[in-house]
This record gives structure tokens, C-alpha cells and sequence, in this order.
């Protein structure tokens, strides 16, 4: 799966729960702090997102964890559990996370977005 069919699908999925949820372009705009042309073109695949901006989009969509709205990946690509992530952050002691700063479900969900994320085998992201 290419960069570009990966942003393309996660758009259809912000657009297809935004339209089930009845909301518009411009209300689901406001709740994540995007403008509402941010969200038209996320929805078409023309505009990368943060990871923040995917949490964000998730949770003003009504979704359990960030990885509903990502397309899947055929099974001969690595799974969540074959990706490590490492994201330079500290804990704080008694905080519930981990020596990164994260929680179980943080880590679980950003390894998830990662493992989907990668390109197919002999490919390399965004080349052809």
C-alpha cells in the first residue's frame, strides 16, 4: 500500500463516520481545531494529518482507539506486534506509564498506527 492510498483511505473513514454521526465538515472542524478546508481536503487524501490531529479526529468521531479509522494492511505486512516505537519521552514515577511517558493503550495504539503504516514489502514510502 502506498503513502498516498494510505491517506486517501483514512480520509474516506473520517468522512464515512463524520456523515454517519451527521455532522458537517465545519462542526467536526471546531471540535479537533482544524479548519474546515483541513478537514475537506484530509477527506480526499490531499492533507497529512499529525498523530495528535488522528487521535483528536478519532475521538470527536466517536471511535474506541485512533486505529478504527486506519485502512487495513494485507496479513504479509508486520504486525503491531512485530513494531517498536520509541518515542523519547519521560515518565513521571506513580504516573501510570511506562519508561517512554506512555500508557499501555497510548503505546498500543501508536504501534498500531505505525504497523499500518508501513510501506509493502519492496516498496519504499512515497516512492513508487
Amino acid at each position: 500500500m502506498q503513502a498516498d492510498d494510505i491517506y486517501r483511505l483514512l480520509g474516506e473513514a473520517v468522512a464515512r463516520r463524520r456523515k454517519l454521526l451527521g455532522m458537517t465538515q465545519a462542526e467536526l472542524a471546531k471540535v479537533v481545531g482544524l479548519s474546515r478546508g483541513s478537514i475537506a481536503n484530509i477527506e480526499v487524501g490531499r492533507q497529512k494529518m499529525l498523530v495528535h490531529q488522528a487521535y483528536a479526529l478519532a475521538e470527536a468521531l466517536r471511535l474506541e482507539n485512533v486505529g478504527q479509522l486506519l485502512p487495513l494492511v494485507p496479513s504479509s505486512e508486520p504486525s503491531a506486534e512485530h513494531v517498536r516505537v520509541h518515542v523519547g519521552v519521560g515518565s513521571a514515577p506513580g504516573s501510570g506509564t511506562d519508561a517512554e511517558g506512555m500508557t499501555a493503550r497510548q503505546r498500543a495504539e501508536i504501534e498500531s498506527l505505525v504497523s499500518h503504516a508501513q510501506p509493502a514489502k519492496g516498496r519504499k514510502a512515497g516512492g513508487t
